[in-house]
């Protein structure tokens, strides 16, 4: 059995999957996912506010429909330790509870997918930053990125051009 980065006990995935993106919009609509500038692990900050989003698709199995679950999303530095933004009480953190149902005729052991889309808008320092996304005690899924000051191609140091 393994834990997570709080100590969190990690079960076998038991079936679940995650599937996290980072983007530059999404919204989730009628359990579809609609994802605007998917697929980057390098933002470059030409302002001081980074506008993102994450596109997360969560696979429950058959056998933990209409159960409860907790969904955890930590942002942790390069360290592996959370990020506390600047003004904010406490790392920054997204929590909530996921409960998905099985629909009527849906065939025996078929999984259920759940979409969720979570806009953020963050004043980061340049970096190495990860999203930890957590179904808490099944799977955990890290997706990495990195905050760059400036523009591709511009030397480092360099302000941007106004």
């Amino acid at each position: 059995m393994t834990t997570n980065a709080e100590g969190f006990k990690l079960t076998d995935t038991e079936g679940f999957k995650l599937t996290v993106l980072i983007c530059d919009s999404a919204q989730s609509v009628g359990g579809k996912l609609y994802v605007l500038g998917a697929g980057w692990s390098r933002a470059y900050m030409v302002q001081p506010t980074l506008i993102m989003a994450l596109a997360i698709v969560v696979a429950v199995p058959w056998t933990h429909a209409n159960e409860p679950m907790q969904l955890q999303i930590r942002l942790l530095d390069a360290a592996g330790q959370p990020v506390t933004l600047a003004g904010q009480p406490g790392p920054l953190e997204v929590k909530g509870n996921l409960e998905v149902g099985r629909p009527p005729g849906l065939a025996r052991g078929t999984p259920l997918d759940a979409s969720l889309a979570i806009p953020l808008q963050l004043t980061l320092e340049p970096g190495v930053y990860v999203w930890e996304t957590s179904i808490v005690g099944f799977i955990t899924d890290t997706t990495r990125f990195e905050v760059v000051r400036g523009l591709p191609g511009m030397p480092p140091g360099l302000p941007p051009r106004t």
